[in-house]
């Protein structure tokens, strides 16, 4: 890719002499598969006749010639050697499961226990103000079982377990007979436990992530060295490739203008990883709004509804003045919902009243929905907090939407958008909307 934006740079402040270059049939600086990278070396260079190279002049009349690398599938990385380790993943991690150990991971409200070979557990602990635990809530999420192997891998070609663009063999243990899961007909919970190597990790394994990727089925992430003896578990990385641009004809080890090129390059993504994360509209005042009527009615008439973006197994919706669900959808069938509250003005008035101003201010108020369907954990109905708050300047459309669960059962929803300025100017004094054109 450091290649393309070299050739980018030159086409850009300069010119380059195609005729001069003779490449390799396997390269091709268009393809991102491949990594390259340009150094300038300056003017030492002894050519060999053999070299791939090509000239490239620049407007400020400099020159260079920049070596391409050889084919590059005659350049191999150490993790793509034959490997000839005999150990398997189980023996080298019996050591693991025989010592019965357990591992920890805090994740906000829940805890997770581990304990190698033997359970997985979610729990969390309400403590009195000596420390001392007054109450545990608890699941079962599985258990090992000796009658269910561990699930069988290739050892030729491990599974892999895919995070932030990266590829994690993995050794893989199934627990099952966790606790009844009252979603499917009380089905027992199930986990897969995903071993996977770091080779810089402590002999003590690590648990470092639970997710539920379906209702009530798990996977953990377990870190460990331990399995690291066995390359065909390290991660592999690609290789990067060199291309070597020597000066000619006493010009500068780089060009005047390559590093102002690169710098305005890197000051763009900073700029665009700012506007990612931060609200790319104009900061006016909440009047200033651009409003979409049609929008804003169609919203309160309960029209239409917002939808949140997928957060694993579950979407979630919201529709103004009715509901909050939760809902899992195949191929845009729906096959689950949950309701996490209905909308009842007076229950939400009589909260309201006792909330106080906390849940009202210029820029957001908060509305309360209740009598969601019941929690098998609290044997109460669900209910949700949703917090409207205004985005200075923003489009009637642009919407964004976030939920979570703060406690079990009790969601806390939050809705920006351009909107709401306008809406909360018409607020009574019960945090209710009463928007007219």
């Amino acid at each position: 890719m450091m290649f393309i934006i070299l050739l980018s740079c030159f086409m850009v402040i300069g010119r380059s002499e195609s005729s001069q270059l003779s490449v390799p049939t396997r390269f091709n600086p268009f393809d991102d598969s491949v990594l390259y990278e340009v150094v300038w070396p300056g003017s030492s260079f002894n050519k060999d006749e053999n070299v791939n190279s090509i000239i490239v002049h620049t407007n400020n009349d400099e020159s260079y010639d920049c070596v391409i690398p050889s084919d590059i599938s005659e350049m191999i990385n150490e993790d793509d050697l034959l490997l000839n380790e005999d150990i398997s993943p189980s023996q080298l991690l019996d050591d693991v499961f025989l010592s019965n150990d357990c591992v920890y991971l805090v994740e906000g409200y829940w805890n997770y226990e581990l304990c190698h070979g033997l359970h997985i557990r979610q729990f969390h602990e309400d403590r009195s103000e000596d420390g001392k635990v007054i109450k545990t809530l608890e699941y079962m999420l599985g258990k090992g079982d000796d009658n269910i192997p561990h699930k069988p891998s290739n050892e030729e070609s491990p599974p892999q377990w895919q995070y932030n663009g990266k590829d994690y063999p993995y050794y893989e243990v199934l627990f099952s007979n966790g606790a009844p899961c009252d979603i499917r007909d009380n089905v027992g919970r199930s986990a897969r436990i995903l071993y996977i190597c770091d080779k810089d990790h402590g002999k003590i394994p690590s648990l470092v992530m639970v997710k539920e990727s379906r209702t009530c089925e798990y996977e953990a992430i377990v870190v460990t060295s331990q399995l690291c003896h066995n390359k065909l578990y390290w991660t592999k990385s690609k290789p990067v490739y060199n291309i070597q641009c020597f000066s000619m004809n006493n010009s500068p080890r780089e060009p005047r203008d390559y590093e102002l090129f690169i710098n305005d390059i890197l000051n763009e993504e900073i700029v665009d990883e700012e506007l990612d994360n931060t609200s790319p509209l104009p900061q006016t005042t909440p009047s200033s709004a651009t409003v979409d009527e049609s929008f804003v009615k169609g919203f309160l008439n309960t029209d239409f509804c917002l939808h949140g973006k997928s957060s694993g197994w579950w979407q979630h919706e919201l529709c103004f003045g009715d509901h909050i669900k939760q809902v899992h959808l195949e191929r845009g069938v729906m096959k689950q919902k949950i309701f996490l509250g209905i909308w009842d003005e007076e229950e939400h008035k009589k909260w309201f009243i006792k909330a106080g101003k906390s849940k009202q201010s210029s820029s957001h108020v908060t509305h309360l929905y209740v009598d969601g369907d019941l929690c098998d954990v609290t044997q109460q109905p669900r209910k949700s907090r949703v917090k409207f708050r205004c985005i200075p300047g923003g489009k009637s459309s642009q919407v964004s939407l976030y939920l979570e669960e703060t406690t079990p059962c009790n969601y806390s929803m939050t809705i920006e958008a351009g909107f709401v300025c306008v809406l909360l100017e018409t607020v009574d004094e019960y945090g209710l909307f009463h928007f007219t054109s």
